[in-house]
């Protein structure tokens, strides 16, 4: 939330005193800032929801940037019940990992595998067809919801 604060401020009050504006933005680039969701009211049952997701990079997998995109509706009903009925669709986000070299010395040499299995008993060109090339699994989710406090 500090970071959202932070964008804010820089981005509609120009930097004063000293505050370097070439340094304004870095923390967009840092690693440690991975997913910003956030809701939107257009009305007070309708919110929009939407997100971002810089995504991340390892050794071994890639996980690809993503927006997120949904809405809110909420009702309230008879007495203190509340129905809510959510929808949001993720674009993009897949994770995709990527393979590694063995050495299997003089039986197979040097082959690609998947890092994973790569000392498994499986032959190298058998653990590639494991290798994760998924798609988030929430991307899309419908969600009905009622509470009633009592």
């Amino acid at each position: 939330m500090r970071y959202l604060t932070v964008f804010l401020l820089c981005f509609f009050f120009p930097p004063l005193g000293g505050f370097a504006s070439v340094r304004a933005f870095d923390f967009l680039e840092a690693t440690h800032l991975v997913d910003l969701r956030q809701g939107s009211s257009l009305s007070a049952r309708v919110s929009v929801i939407w997100g971002v997701s810089t995504g991340e990079k390892g050794e071994k997998y890639a996980i690809a940037p993503s927006f997120k995109l949904g809405l809110l509706y909420g009702i309230r009903s008879w007495g203190k019940g509340r129905l809510t009925i959510k929808a949001y669709h993720v674009f993009s986000g897949a994770l995709r990992e990527k393979t590694c070299s063995a050495d299997y010395g003089e039986i197979a040499g040097v082959r690609e595998v998947n890092c994973r299995l790569a000392a498994s008993p499986m032959a190298p060109e058998e653990t590639l067809r494991f290798n994760f090339n998924e798609k988030p699994e929430d991307r899309n989710f419908i969600s009905i919801e009622y509470r009633k406090e009592f």
